[in-house]
């Protein structure tokens, strides 16, 4: 905790300290960045490291094209991972009380992965004066698997031309409330479960996902930090594993 809060303080001293006039610039223009990293598993056996760096533009208040890249490397070389996206937000409704918004992206990576994924989000705010509400999100991700390996294989011979890869449909869900705690400071408070409509094997039909505590901090008109803790929800045979995400974007 100690090392987050000095990044947290480096960040805001450095971007303090900056011209913002270039920021104030590209925002005029519609311009926008967002930088993350994290570490989704925090074991001593697996760990995932994961960046991303996506920019994009809004032509107007309702609609924005972005593009990215990201990178995610694991201890096991199987479970690295570098791809490049592309997607674009549509704002159904903005007011002071709900937000309801329509994202499109696509993805396409190392070991011919691809995946396209819809999605909608809704954010209700009972409070304008200090911000607090719920919001909801549900996202259907229709990816590309290989069925040739069941999982703990280690003996199976797979030739890559005649691996069998099919299409699967996940539903990822996403509830949360968020409040802010002081001035330009928010918490968030989220649930995260997956429901996958054709499972191969190896694959749960119901994940229960993560719970994650997130904290944004206003660091200027023009900058914020994310930053959130995940807990993932333990099945049957599987162990607790903690992730951590920190994220700098204009906004």
């Amino acid at each position: 905790m100690k090392i987050l809060k000095v990044i947290l303080i480096c960040l805001g001293t450095a971007v303090t300290a900056a011209s913002y006039e270039w920021l104030a610039d590209a925002r005029k223009n519609g311009l926008f960045a967002h930088m993350e990293t994290g570490i989704e598993s925090m074991r001593s056996q697996q760990w995932n490291i994961n960046g991303k760096v996506t920019g994009g533009k809004w032509f107007n208040e309702y609609f924005n094209i972005y593009m990215g890249v990201q990178h995610s490397f694991s201890r096991s070389s199987i479970g690295s991972f570098s791809g490049f996206h592309i997607g674009t937000d549509l704002v159904f409704y903005d007011s002071d009380k709900f937000n309801l918004c329509f994202n499109l992206e696509s993805q396409m990576g190392s070991y011919k992965a691809l995946y396209f994924s819809p999605g909608v989000e809704a954010v209700l705010n009972v409070n304008s004066y200090s911000p607090r509400g719920v919001f909801l999100s549900l996202n259907e991700i229709l990816s590309k698997s290989d069925t040739s390996w069941a999982e703990d294989d280690t003996e199976t011979v797979v030739i890559e031309s005649k691996a069998k890869k099919i299409y699967t449909l996940l539903t990822e869900l996403k509830i949360g409330y968020f409040r802010q705690l002081v001035q330009n400071q928010y918490l968030q408070l989220s649930v995260n479960p997956h429901f996958r409509h054709h499972a191969v094997q190896g694959d749960k039909r119901v994940d229960l996902g993560f719970i994650a505590l997130g904290h944004k901090i206003l660091l200027n008109r023009h900058m914020k930090v994310d930053t959130e803790f995940s807990v993932e929800i333990p099945q049957s045979g599987e162990r607790t594993t903690l992730g951590l995400k920190i994220s700098l974007s204009t906004y």
